[in-house]
């Protein structure tokens, strides 16, 4: 809850949101409950009935590194390109809401636990990861950002594929009752 959760909050408002003119300790102190009540729900989940098979590639709702970073990246879009507006107080509370609130919510997210890759497609991704780690150091606030804009944008993606293998699994189960 500190590392993702307070520490995100508080850097966010001290770096943007102490400005009179911000509303902005309200969007830094919802950072770590939602934070909290992600990982009560993860807690109280692992008592629970073992969750459906459709759901082995997903998690329940954003997880919280997932949040910390998507939080902070206004700060690292003001470090690549100095833009006042990266810095605004209203753009920096848009993302610790969403974020905090990507957190507490039961929306599934990509989880690559139990993805299995070809071994024809290991060259591939070895080269992709190559190239990836060198435009990291070479653009590190850039790949950032564009990291967490993409896994933002899998959000609503991975909803929509979700929902699609929990209607395939859940027809068949259907039609047998």
């Amino acid at each position: 809850v500190v590392c993702f959760g307070v520490a995100p909050g508080v850097l966010m408002y001290m770096w943007a949101l102490t400005a009179a003119d911000s509303a902005g300790w309200p969007f830094a102190l919802l950072m770590p409950v939602c934070c909290a009540l992600r990982l009560a729900r993860f807690n109280v989940m692992l008592d629970e009935e073992p969750l459906p098979s459709y759901w082995h590639h997903f998690f329940v709702g954003l997880p919280a590194p997932g949040g910390a970073f998507i939080a902070l990246t206004p700060a690292m879009l003001y470090f690549e390109f100095g833009c006042e507006f990266f810095k605004s107080g209203w753009f920096v509370e848009l993302f610790l809401f969403v974020s905090a609130m990507l957190m507490a919510s039961r929306l599934p997210t990509i989880s690559l636990k139990h993805i299995r890759l070809p071994v024809r497609l290991a060259a591939v991704v070895m080269a992709l990861a190559g190239f990836y780690t060198g435009a990291l150091f070479y653009k590190p606030w850039l790949m950032l950002s564009l990291t967490f804009a993409g896994y933002l944008i899998s959000v609503p993606v991975c909803s929509y594929i979700f929902l699609r293998l929990k209607a395939k699994t859940e027809k068949p189960e259907q039609a047998e009752a």
